[in-house]
């Protein structure tokens, strides 16, 4: 920050009356922002600071998203993204680095602040109306309407027991084939007599071809003989044993 940076947040703590300096922090603004009667943008507008403003910041929400700020002869809440204060030879957003600076937190009560700095403001006759909108964090209702008295805690209904359902995996079931064999061929087999050798049938010459049946071992030769000749041992249409 240079020097005349300095002299003017310098000159703006003697301009502040009735601020001690041992509780505020002097900064500036960073931008072209409205003075607000609450911490939030719905509150009533106190004044319109321009760039390099000087002002003195009282105290921070917890959150350090708005500022209770002195300005010249207006006092206000100004939103923290738009504060800047010299910190380690650098200018810093309040809204990041309010808490390693040390600046306090503080809470906003409307009624009580509301009568300290705006009774001859229009706004101050809707006060009813802005106590009981809705209140965000680090913001509480006046409590001059109903002092000690503490609203009820809401009910607590326990929530049933919440039960985690696993997937189980489904194996498929194995799909038993029958197994595929080739047919068997049956081959037929002629029977055999118990001690009979098979023979084989063969026929004899042209002008006898009744059938005869050679016993194993012999031959067409052996049992066929010329014409003329009696087929002795040969007997047309049985086996020869």
């Amino acid at each position: 920050m240079n020097c005349s940076k300095a002299l003017l947040l310098a000159s703006a703590l003697l301009a502040f009356p009735g601020v001690s300096t041992a509780q505020q922090y002097l900064a500036y603004t960073t931008n072209t922002v409205l003075l607000r009667a609450g911490p939030a943008r719905e509150f009533p507008v106190v004044a319109v600071l321009q760039n390099g403003d000087a002002v003195a910041v009282q105290g921070c929400l917890q959150d350090y998203s708005w500022c209770d700020v002195v300005a010249g002869p207006n006092r206000g809440w100004l939103d923290a993204r738009y504060i800047a204060y010299p910190y380690q030879g650098a200018t810093v957003p309040v809204i990041d680095y309010g808490a390693a600076v040390g600046i306090g937190v503080v809470t906003f009560i409307i009624g009580s602040y509301w009568h300290d700095h705006y009774v001859a403001r229009p706004w101050y006759r809707q006060l009813p109306h802005w106590s009981h909108r809705p209140q965000r964090a680090g913001v509480r209702a006046p409590y001059a309407h109903r002092p000690g008295h503490r609203p009820p805690r809401p009910a607590i209904h326990p929530r049933p027991p919440h039960k985690v359902v696993r997937a189980v995996k489904v194996r498929p079931v194995p799909v038993i084939r029958p197994l595929e064999r080739p047919p068997r061929v049956l081959v037929p087999q002629r029977p055999l007599k118990m001690g009979v050798a098979p023979g084989r049938m063969v026929f004899g010459s042209a002008k006898s071809p009744t059938p005869v049946f050679l016993a194993p071992g012999r031959s067409l030769t052996s049992v066929v003989r010329p014409m003329g000749t009696r087929n002795a041992g040969v007997r047309p249409g049985r086996r020869n044993h």
